[in-house]
């Protein structure tokens, strides 16, 4: 669920940040489950950049490790938007386990998409340079 202005509390609550009571009735900013914050702590919080979380760094981390085009998947941004989901306590404690089920099959999958590239041994860098040897020798003729 994303952040959002609720209008009417419900019940008495205090902002995450500054502690103030928010009143029944008053209007109030859903930053993530459970943390609200008062109107002043909410128009502030509404122009930041989102936290990024723990499970998003290591997703980022993950992401890094692969070509550029990879992260332009939709692989990748589902694997982003559900850690931003878990990070943000948006889905239930029960459902994790399967979230970062699917955000390790996820990485697999792109990791066989986008295999690295494999380290250049000596037998590969010779053949480079014999190939550019012969190159050179078709183009003085």
């Amino acid at each position: 669920m994303a952040a959002k202005w609720i209008e009417s509390a419900d019940r008495k609550t205090s902002c995450a940040r500054c502690k103030a009571l928010i009143e029944v009735g008053q209007r109030f900013y859903f930053l993530r489950r459970g943390t609200y914050l008062c109107e002043l702590c909410g128009s502030i919080a509404e122009h930041e950049q989102p936290e990024v979380g723990e499970v998003e760094s290591g997703v980022l981390k993950d992401l890094d490790e692969l070509p550029d085009e990879a992260a332009e998947r939709t692989l990748a941004k589902l694997m982003l938007h559900t850690a931003r989901r878990i990070d943000n306590g948006d889905v239930a404690d029960r459902d994790i386990a399967s979230l970062l089920k699917e955000l390790r099959q996820m990485s697999s999958q792109l990791k066989l998409d986008f295999p690295p590239e494999p380290e250049e041994d000596d037998t590969e860098k010779s053949r480079k340079r014999r190939e550019r040897m012969l190159m050179m020798d078709d183009y003085d003729r």
